[in-house]
């Protein structure tokens, strides 16, 4: 087949490189590099895996391949600073990064192909170790070339008894063991992989998974950026009524992780899935994006945009549109103009809410007090900048209600009102933030003002029909409200949305199953979201409570334990003070059932 991509078109059949039309000279292994890294571009390829798919059966030093690549990215006019073709991923390998159409001409499978390259190596063609643009001009791969000693060797024989041998416990382990997904994307099972869930069914409307897009910057500390302009792009797009839209924790889950856009559908059950990079360059950025028909790989669309920093803003509103053309999708007015609504004029500001958002989401997940300190701090300085920074005030205040519910705070009482105060003001400046409206929704819970947070949930579901912590948390409310049934119908919804989702505000189903007294299922529940995140601890609350009322004592004191580890000023006095139960009897059950379990 004839892959097309920057100024380039490589021939597999033909066994041909093109560059603005005109064949380009490239050795047999520069050639396999191109090639292989092409059809395994939706991840990131290691160099143990190249060097055992290009060099089977040898022994090959790292220079070899690093040479390779170089030689690879100048034949297609890439570099190694550009990395517009190839990227280097550092600490893991590489991945071709730029946009791929391919003409399926007597279309080959990978594995096929994969075979095909096997069988090649196997009958001793094109084996030879040989160096590549040496200063003295040197054919590339020649057989003079000298193993680098202190490169570290590879045996293919080894490499694939050890491979064995893991491949083996990992499906002996798979086999008696659930892993849980990952919360964030540096959390990962000791195995290092998944169990692989059943397929979801394709929504009736198109589904799309935005993956987050690669940070191409020199500044690896710039992430922070390339997740948030992801997460806006997101964000936009949930709220058209016509698609449906995995949550972000979901989409970033894959980070970094070398999965196939196929397995990506069937797991999250959606049509298409978009990627992309960014490179941010002083007061510059450029954003590449395609658009996947992942249950195909077929290419849908793309497009390289280049702009200055400063229209950041329109650039993601254009980006949102052209996808929501592209899949014919029918938009309401209202929807169009809360998408073009521009959050702030201060990139600075901007700059410090993106940062303030990715420690929050770390204080969130793992209950962690510097990080939330440190949001605050970046949040208070985007406010600084910008008096009408609604969503910087809406992470402003979440940063206190942290403080209240983990008893972080040295005044209780004085953080809570701080917490309704700014949520209260991020509405006052704008109405149509669904974040804001779930913060209230929460606030007014913890408070026990269970119809205003019943209001606050459905108004922020309303301006955002694919907002999986909106369903969650009205489901959450419903909870103490006496509903578990609802509660239960609204947070499966919530997890349809967000099916890899498992942090703090996950899902609340182990509490609808404790209420609805389906223990056992509330204890499942629970371990399989305190496996990836064991820091959560209000499911320790319901796991004493359930292994109480089992007659599971030991247990029991165990979840208490771990409560009194994780948050000590926990009592007895604190449930009945705090969880906001509408009906007292309700109350008095779940305290039952904790001092049973050791509580105090």
């Amino acid at each position: 087949m004839v892959h097309h991509f920057a100024e380039c078109e490589l021939d597999e059949q033909l066994y041909q490189l093109r560059r603005n039309g005109a064949l380009v000279a490239v050795e047999p292994k520069v050639f396999d590099v191109l090639a292989y890294l092409i059809q395994h571009r939706e991840r990131v390829v290691s160099k143990d895996e190249l060097l055992d798919k290009l060099w089977p059966g040898q022994v090959v030093g790292e220079n070899a391949l690093t040479r390779g690549i170089r030689a690879a990215r100048s034949a297609v006019g890439d570099d190694g600073v550009k990395q517009e073709v190839i990227a280097t991923q550092h600490g893991r390998g590489y991945r071709f990064v730029a946009f791929v159409t391919t003409d399926p001409q007597e279309d080959v499978s990978r594995n096929q192909q994969e075979d095909n390259q096997k069988a090649k190596g196997e009958d001793g063609l094109e084996l030879s170790i040989q160096s590549l643009e040496s200063e003295n001009q040197e054919h590339l791969f020649s057989s003079n070339q000298t193993l680098d000693v202190a490169a570290p060797a590879r045996s293919w024989s080894s490499r694939n008894l050890t491979l064995t041998a893991v491949l083996f416990l990992i499906g002996t382990v798979l086999t008696v063991h659930y892993l849980s997904r990952s919360t964030l994307s540096t959390q990962r099972s000791e195995l290092g992989t998944q169990q692989a869930p059943a397929a979801l069914a394709l929504p009736d409307k198109p589904s799309i998974a935005v993956l987050p897009f690669t940070n191409l910057s020199s500044d690896a500390d710039q992430e922070y950026f390339s997740n948030g302009i992801t997460d806006d792009i997101i964000t936009q797009l949930s709220k058209f009524s016509g698609l449906f839209v995995i949550a972000r924790t979901s989409s970033f889950a894959y980070k970094d992780e070398t999965v196939n856009l196929q397995q990506i559908s069937r797991e999250l059950g959606v049509r298409y899935v978009l990627e992309g990079s960014i490179r941010k360059i002083a007061d510059h950025i450029r954003i590449n994006v395609q658009l996947i028909d992942a249950t195909t790989s077929h290419h849908v669309w793309s497009e390289r945009y280049d702009r200055p920093l400063k229209e950041i803003f329109l650039l993601q509103d254009e980006i949102t549109q052209a996808i929501v053309a592209r899949l014919q999708v029918e938009v309401l007015a209202a929807e169009i103009a809360r998408v073009r609504r521009i959050p702030t004029e201060n990139l600075t500001a901007y700059d410090f809410y993106l940062r303030g958002w990715e420690k929050a989401v770390r204080a969130y997940v793992e209950t962690n007090r510097e990080a939330n300190t440190q949001a605050r701090q970046l949040f208070e300085q985007a406010i600084a900048l910008d008096s009408q920074y609604a969503l910087a005030y809406t992470g402003l205040g979440m940063t206190y209600f942290r403080d209240w519910y983990l008893r972080w705070s040295s005044d209780l009482t004085q953080s809570m009102q701080r917490a309704m105060e700014l949520a209260r003001h991020a509405i006052t400046l704008d109405d149509t933030l669904p974040h804001a409206h779930t913060s209230l929704s929460v606030l007014y819970m913890w408070q026990k003002q269970l119809p205003q947070a019943i209001a606050e949930a459905e108004r922020a579901i309303a301006l955002d029909p694919n907002f999986s912590e909106g369903f969650s948390i009205l489901g959450n409310v419903l909870i103490f409200a006496g509903r578990p049934q609802e509660s239960i119908e609204l947070i499966e919804k919530a997890i349809r949305l967000n099916p890899r989702q498992v942090g703090l505000f996950t899902t609340s189903l182990p509490l609808a199953y404790r209420d609805a007294g389906r223990y056992e299922d509330a204890i499942t529940s629970a371990k399989k979201i305190l496996a990836v995140n064991p820091n959560a601890v209000h499911y320790y609350f319901t796991l004493a409570f359930c292994f109480a009322e089992l007659g599971q004592e030991e247990e029991a004191r165990a979840a208490v334990a771990k409560i009194l580890q994780l948050q000590p000023a926990a009592s007895l006095e604190w449930v009945q003070k705090t969880v906001p139960y509408a009906n007292p009897g309700d109350l008095e059950r779940l305290v039952t059932g904790l001092r049973k379990a050791g509580l105090k």
